[in-house]
């Protein structure tokens, strides 16, 4: 049986250059502006084994790197691209090839969750919860990623959790509003995002 571990934060940082190279840091940056100091804080790496792709980092709540996402976008108008033969996602176990190592993916954005009064928004898409960071202040938006795992891999649970004195609102993806269906029979304390809150 695998143990949990964390990734090296060697991989996070040699990951953070090469933005020109990046596809969606690139689509972020033509709309918001230098994005340097938001790499960090998004966890928007490069990757060196999907040319143009990004690395979707996701630390949990105590800090620790726990897995990732790699997509591939277009850098002009920030669509996942989707062709062959370059997968346009993958995790990164994959790129690593390393049997021995256990990566547990949490939510993305999961530790900018704090002991504040800032809210919680569960989004689907990394996309998303990072264009709605930089523009929606007042609350934190997270990426639940395969709905078809939040359940089974426990992410959701230990999160709610942990932080059972915040308020959690979840964002369902006008193609995918059945979806949630069984996740918020499972969790009835989740409420839909209020309207003046989408962005």
């Amino acid at each position: 049986m695998k143990s949990e571990i964390n990734i090296p934060e060697l991989y996070f940082s040699q990951s953070l250059s090469s933005f020109k190279e990046n596809g969606f840091v690139q689509f972020i940056y033509d709309r918001f502006g230098p994005v340097s100091p938001l790499a960090g804080r998004y966890g928007l790496g490069t990757s060196f084994n999907l040319d143009g792709s990004t690395i979707f980092w996701q630390r949990d709540y105590r800090g620790k790197l726990r897995g990732a996402k790699i997509y591939l976008y277009d850098p002009v108008i920030g669509k996942l691209i989707k062709r062959a033969p370059l997968a346009s996602i993958a995790f990164v176990s994959s790129v690593f090839k390393n049997s021995e190592l256990d990566y547990q993916n949490c939510f993305y954005l999961e530790h900018l969750i704090k002991w504040d009064g800032k809210p919680v928004v569960i989004t689907e898409t990394e996309k998303r919860a990072v264009i709605a960071n930089i523009r929606q202040k007042d609350f934190v938006f997270v990426a639940a990623g395969d709905l078809s795992e939040l359940i089974v891999s426990g992410r959701i649970n230990r999160v709610l959790k942990h932080f059972k004195a915040k308020k959690f609102f979840y964002e369902p993806e006008m193609m995918n509003i059945t979806g949630w269906g069984q996740i918020i029979k499972e969790f009835p304390s989740l409420s839909p995002i209020p309207t003046s809150v989408c962005t």
